[in-house]
């Protein structure tokens, strides 16, 4: 039966790929195809263009672009390279330098660096790792953009300038950050963005040369595309202690008790309850220790017919309830 308490009303489906968008735009505006997936992000002008304003569909999907922090107190030691004559010490594994960078990220202009880009399209900012669409998401809210609230921070742990070269330092380790990006040329002009950005407060950002391993911990800090969280369990292998590579996917070296028993709680419940409010508790943990800085999500583009009926776009599958699908005659 159908998902809405009803029948199965869908009896037939036709699965047709289309090797070129203007192939595929013209099966749709002949009414031969109702329904079409999967298509470039970067499709979105020319769609519009040919006036399928209230056809195209563009909603977050399975992934966000952050600013990912390495918040090892050692794993950023070969980068010393990168961030020659820093010192001994990994700068990024202080709250103070995090929280700076957080308040000088200007999420809209790296969402309009980043846009620049063929493969994907990044359509609004988001709060954190979870998608907003999911039933554990918090709407914790995000800092605005304040420089002089960075400054402050720093201050306030210690990081000042004192020898006038412009960045600060403290207990002998410079702000001299090396920053990691995909190795495409808009990419990296959102990464000098940011390293534009940061060097205001007083925080030097290299960008390196070549695409990145993450998993190595050779970085400071990084612009990566990272997948949200469909369950709790997804979080786990992304921010648990114990999940650092090669045993998970926490690629930060994010290591909290706050967040770990957040994620222990949610993983070991079963009262959906217990499990939302452990997830609420993680989503502010995620924010006061500036885990890392979502920049925003990238677009699942869709065109739906007008005769397509009970079609509901998801971020999770398109088909979530293909069953209860129709097309109005």
């Amino acid at each position: 039966g159908g998902l809405l308490g009803t029948a199965t009303r869908l009896s037939q489906l036709s699965v047709s790929p289309f090797a070129t968008l203007p192939a595929l735009e013209a099966a749709f505006q002949a009414g031969t195809v109702q329904l079409a997936t999967g298509i470039s992000p970067t499709a979105i002008t020319e769609l519009q263009r040919l006036g399928l304003h209230d056809e195209t569909a563009a909603a977050p999907g399975r992934s966000y672009e952050a600013i990912v922090f390495n918040l090892g107190s050692d794993a950023c030691a070969s980068v010393a390279a990168a961030a020659a004559g820093r010192g001994s010490g990994c700068p990024t594994a202080d709250l103070a330098i995090r929280r700076a960078i957080d308040l000088v990220a200007a999420r809209p202009d790296l969402v309009a660096a980043l846009n620049r880009r063929s493969d994907r399209f990044v359509i609004e900012a988001v709060p954190s790792a979870v998608a907003p669409a999911s039933w554990f998401f918090a709407d914790v809210p995000t800092p605005a953009v304040d420089p002089d609230g960075a400054r402050a921070a720093l201050d306030a742990a210690g990081w000042r300038d004192t020898d006038g070269d412009g960045i600060r330092e403290r207990e002998g380790v410079e702000a001299r950050l090396a920053l990691c990006a995909p190795d495409d040329p808009d990419s990296a002009a959102a990464a000098r963005l940011l390293a534009d950005e940061v060097r205001a407060v007083g925080i030097e950002a290299s960008l390196g040369s070549g695409s990145c391993d993450l998993t190595t911990g050779a970085f400071d800090l990084a612009l990566a595309t990272r997948s949200y969280a469909v369950d709790p369990a997804d979080l786990r292998l992304r921010f648990h202690s114990q999940a650092i590579p090669p045993s998970g996917d926490n690629i930060g070296r994010v290591a909290f008790a706050d967040i770990d028993a957040d994620l222990q709680r949610a993983a070991t419940s079963v009262d959906f309850a217990v499990v939302k409010d452990a997830m609420v508790s993680f989503q502010q943990a995620y924010l006061d220790h500036v885990v890392e800085i979502p920049i925003g999500a990238v677009a699942d583009v869709e065109l739906v017919g007008p005769a397509m009926g009970n079609y509901f776009q998801s971020w999770v599958s398109p088909g979530w309830n293909a069953q209860d699908w129709f097309v109005r005659r």
